[in-house]
């Protein structure tokens, strides 16, 4: 499944919020979380596995990070998401749509 518009405008948001509020200059870790939340369970509304789990890597990375390494991890998951958001979606058979089934093939 794609990506929805609502999730890449979050990404987007997310990316913004870092350049204005400036994350090295002392903002704690905690402040970013709900938003990465937020991220997170659209991404598992829209199925988007890519980024649920950069996000994942992110909230684990944030539980152990200090303000200066806070400011990495977001300036490097940022640019993760959005290739998350830009790789293509892998297609699988599902049984219903199996080559098995398939009435040309029988």
């Amino acid at each position: 499944m794609t990506p929805s518009g609502e999730l890449r405008q979050y990404i987007e948001d997310l990316a913004l919020r870092l350049i204005v509020e400036e994350p090295d200059r002392g903002a704690a870790a905690g402040q970013w979380v709900p938003v990465l939340e937020t991220i997170r369970g659209c991404a598992q509304r829209d199925q988007a596995a890519g980024v649920e789990s950069v996000v994942a890597g992110m909230l684990r990375a944030f539980a152990s990070s200090t303000t200066t390494t806070a400011a990495a991890v977001l300036r490097d998951g940022i640019a993760e998401l959005q290739k998350a958001l830009e790789a293509p979606v892998p297609t699988t058979l599902s049984s219903d749509h199996s080559l098995a089934h398939d009435p040309e093939l029988m």
